[in-house]
């Protein structure tokens, strides 16, 4: 891949508008994250500048309609659905008419733009914690800006679906969208990256705010096979008795990494986060959460699992914080990985810093392989051993499934999770 494509040569390109161009000087003065890192001490970045970082050109409209067909046998898309491919907004395969009364949906313009990197300015956050967002700040070309008016419920999932396929070059798509629920909103956002794009790298970070009351769950499913590298940024505010609930299913993609920062701000909000990865080859998974209990009685929980196999790596760090006025906090981190081969490893890093004395926190984390006992049960009542590791495998992983709690879809991403322990093409 010529030079011109590689990450710093893109940064250095950036000559407007000036937020853009203080960015990418920024992004460059801090250079890629190291292993010396203690964030990123289990991710190597080498070699990530090399990789493709161009806008990824457009999707032939024959690819994108047989991508989006085959996601629509997946899941139910009936409802309303914001269309990518490779990064390109496919205005006649979306569906806006779905969309409720006191629903506002725009594209990314200047002053979206604006009020993006405003909010992330806002965000106090040192930034060598989140050094890739700073690149996706600096070079992201798509995204949206979502407002839901108070008291507006979206009764079906919207669904928000990046396609990726093989172009002649590889490229990236980065995406940045900032999503608003007024006082008492309720939203369920399915967010579906999708395809078949070997080389390709992605960013994609998503800036939410909920009001008092305000209701929102985010489900997202990673199945961009053959893709190079992925840095996902999930930035969430919480006021007063609003709640936050995010399910990350990652199934492919080589190397991916998922941000997670959540500051619950007002008395009585919650926030519950929970990911699976299923990996095998050298796939690695990387999930990085950050919880900020700013206020008393607020409560948070936390469901990461991992099924590894071959050569497979996980990561996982759950940091939770309790500030000194963060009385009555409760705050429960779990994560399991289970191993298929002597050959794939797991990483976990609870963190727990507390600073109020009458809270109750926890963490637990195991790695480990298939009990003996529950294979001898099932193979006793005739089930060979494929099946009967499957069955055990499924049932690890439906915990997570589990956690998303929308009718429409926990039953089909459940049914996609078990095929995939089925299928060739991971």
């Amino acid at each position: 891949m010529p030079d011109s494509h590689g990450l710093a040569a893109r940064l250095e390109a950036v000559t407007e508008p000036a937020e853009r161009v203080t960015l990418a000087r920024e992004a460059l003065a801090l250079g890629l994250p190291q292993a010396r890192s203690e964030n990123w001490k289990y991710t190597r970045t080498q070699g990530l500048d090399a990789l493709p970082w161009s806008p990824a050109a457009g999707l032939a409209e024959s690819d994108t309609r047989t991508l989006l067909a085959e996601l629509e046998q997946r899941l139910p898309l009936d409802g309303p659905r914001l269309v990518w491919a490779n990064g390109k907004f496919q205005a006649e395969l979306s569906r806006l008419d779905g969309l409720p009364e006191g629903l506002e949906f725009s594209l990314i313009d200047r002053a979206g733009e604006q009020e993006l990197l405003r909010r992330r300015k806002n965000r106090a956050l040192p930034e060598e914690r989140h050094p890739l967002d700073t690149v996706n700040a600096a070079l992201f070309n798509t995204g949206f800006q979502l407002v839901l008016q108070a008291g507006v419920r979206c009764e079906k999932p919207l669904a928000v679906i990046h396609l990726q396929g093989t172009a002649a070059v590889a490229g990236t798509v980065q995406c940045r969208n900032l999503i608003r629920l007024d006082e008492g909103a309720e939203l369920t956002l399915l967010e579906c990256n999708v395809g078949h794009a070997p080389g390709s790298t992605a960013t994609h970070t998503s800036d939410w705010t909920l009001a008092k009351g305000a209701k929102a769950s985010h489900v997202r499913v990673q199945a961009v096979r053959g893709e190079a590298f992925r840095v996902s940024h999930q930035f969430v505010e919480l006021a007063g008795d609003a709640a936050f609930d995010g399910t990350t299913i990652s199934l492919a993609g080589e190397t991916i990494r998922n941000e997670s920062l959540v500051r619950l701000n007002g008395p009585g909000a919650s926030a519950a986060l929970a990911g699976l990865g299923l990996l095998d080859g050298k796939r690695h998974l990387d999930s990085h959460t950050w919880l900020d209990h700013a206020v008393p009685d607020c409560n948070s929980h936390l469901l990461f699992k991992h099924v590894l196999d071959q050569g497979s790596r996980a990561v996982f760090t759950g940091h939770i914080l309790v500030r000194q006025d963060a009385q009555h906090t409760d705050a429960i981190q779990n994560s399991k990985s289970l191993l298929l081969s002597d050959e794939a490893r797991a990483n976990t890093r609870p963190q727990l810093e507390i600073h109020a004395d009458d809270v109750k926190c926890t963490h637990g984390a195991t790695v480990g392989h298939l009990e003996e006992e529950g294979l001898f049960y099932l193979r006793s009542r005739g089930i060979d051993g494929d099946m009967a590791r499957r069955l055990l495998v499924r049932g690890f992983a439906q915990d997570v499934v589990d956690q998303v709690t929308h009718p429409d879809l926990q039953a089909p991403l459940g049914d996609w999770v078990q095929r995939h322990f089925e299928s060739d093409e991971r």
